[in-house]
């Protein structure tokens, strides 16, 4: 009796003990990449046993490292169109809870990344794709919704002959925001698209804004050809 007691106790701990086991993975070291690798492709992420990890593709050869403790990244967002979020992840738990996720939900693995290691584990990833500004319907033409109010707080010189008007490209910049996030507006809404003044952004002429809306304040350009740029960490970046 007392053995049959033993035996069930025995396996009700081994049916408790397994599924915290996880998958077994083997690791790879840094050393087994080929020389003069500088690109790794994340084609998944997991965890094992407390670790997390990542599986990778390098010169047609699949990988799998082991993430530091203290690991970071820096990936544009996944899934969206165009995107121009660049998204930091510290630690490995946010990469994969987070960026991983988001990537598989959205069908969006497979990013390139740079890389650099500590030891054999892996310190950090930067997205090396970028982005393209989608294609989409003519801008010009566009109106404000109710709400939305366009104001000039920089006085402009002169006409701008057969280029887009200030006005024009205000409607252009919040019809390619619409366009390129979901989120951005919602019918309602307070938005005001501020003139701030006149640059060159590209190498054109281009107008600058100030847009605030119930969820922050952002700032823009738009050039007389109509393409639409996000200013960030101080240097305008193209989105539509």
């Amino acid at each position: 009796m007392m053995k049959r007691i033993l035996i069930a106790m025995l396996a009700l701990c081994m049916v408790l003990l397994l599924p915290a086991c996880g998958e077994q993975v083997t690791f790879n070291a840094a050393a087994d990449l080929p020389e003069g690798t500088e690109t790794l492709v994340i084609t998944t992420a997991g965890q094992s046993s407390g670790a997390y990890y990542v599986k990778a593709q390098a010169d047609g050869q699949s990988y799998t490292f082991r993430l530091a403790e203290d690991f970071t990244a820096q990936a544009y967002e996944p899934g969206v169109v165009g995107a121009i979020y660049t998204l930091d992840y510290n630690s490995p738990a946010d990469f994969y809870s987070q960026w991983y996720q988001l990537a598989k939900e959205y069908d969006a693995l497979g990013t390139v990344f740079a890389f650099s290691f500590a030891g054999d584990e892996l310190a950090s990833l930067t997205d090396t794709t970028g982005f393209s500004p989608p294609d989409g319907p003519p801008m010009q033409g566009a109106s404000l919704p109710e709400g939305v109010e366009y104001v000039e707080e920089f006085e402009l010189q002169s006409d701008p002959g057969d280029n887009m008007s200030a006005e024009g490209a205000a409607k252009a910049l919040f019809s390619a925001l619409v366009y390129l996030h979901d989120d951005f507006y919602a019918p309602g809404d307070a938005v005001t698209i501020t003139l701030t003044g006149l640059d060159t952004v590209d190498d054109e002429d281009a107008y600058l804004y100030t847009i605030k809306t119930p969820g922050g304040e952002s700032k823009h350009a738009v050039n007389y050809a109509g393409n639409v740029y996000v200013l960030l960490d101080g240097e305008y970046m193209i989105i539509y």
